[in-house]
């Protein structure tokens, strides 16, 4: 299927509704099978879903791939990845943001010193003298890591500048009809489309931000 170049030529969307309730759902459930949305000749199902914990200001974006394999075997494999599209709220995000500002003055402060210590050693020895030291593989790698994750985390928080999810989304034109129940609304699939698209973009971007920062304070230790 592809609406405005969200593409999925493998596949199609499904959209149940908050509105849909309990029965709604089942009801749905059962037109998606009978209709053949999914049946045996189905290979992989994806599902996406966006929850919010209002107290903690927490988004969960989960995706979950189910692939039916030909020996009856169904594996699994999923993402669960929280973030905050609020960061600098209250008293607490402007303390954050000053830290923040902290960390990057003392990050680019930890890469002139390197880079003067390069030029030193070059000067004595040349800069193969420098990079005869595992130690400093490791102190530059760690640099390079933490300002890339400032590039990250800068633009993560560009893109929650630009994050207004609505509470649900008009997809289908009646979700009481006796029949045709997917008859779509084109803008609101256009939208929930917009919204999972960047909400998955916003997820990524925290998995990798939260992995570089791993390897990155593993490499701070060893220093």
């Amino acid at each position: 299927a592809t609406v405005d170049g969200y593409e999925d030529s493998a596949g199609y969307p499904l959209f149940f509704d908050v509105n849909l309730g309990n029965a709604g759902a089942k009801r749905f459930l059962a037109y998606a099978r009978e209709g053949f949305f999914l049946d045996s000749d189905t290979d992989t199902m994806t599902m996406y879903m966006v929850t919010y914990n209002s107290e903690a200001k927490l988004f969960c974006n989960t995706e979950i791939e189910f692939k039916f394999e030909s020996g009856g075997r169904v594996a699994m494999t999923y993402i669960v990845q929280t973030f905050r599209a609020e960061m600098y709220t209250g008293e607490s995000g402007a303390f954050r943001r000053r830290l923040e500002y902290a960390f990057l003055a003392l990050t680019i402060f930890n890469l002139v010193f390197e880079l003067i210590e390069m030029i030193h050693i070059s000067c004595q020895g040349g800069l193969v003298q420098y990079f005869r030291s595992l130690w400093n593989y490791i102190d530059m790698a760690n640099i390079i890591l933490l300002l890339v994750n400032v590039a990250i985390w800068t633009e993560f928080n560009a893109a929650a500048k630009e994050y207004y999810p609505k509470e649900r989304y008009d997809v289908y034109v009646d979700l009481n009809k006796d029949a045709n129940f997917l008859e779509t609304n084109l803008d609101g699939l256009r939208e929930m489309l917009s919204f999972f698209h960047s909400t998955k973009a916003m997820s990524d971007k925290m998995l990798n931000y939260m992995t570089i920062n791993g390897i990155g304070l593993i490499l701070m230790v060893l220093r």
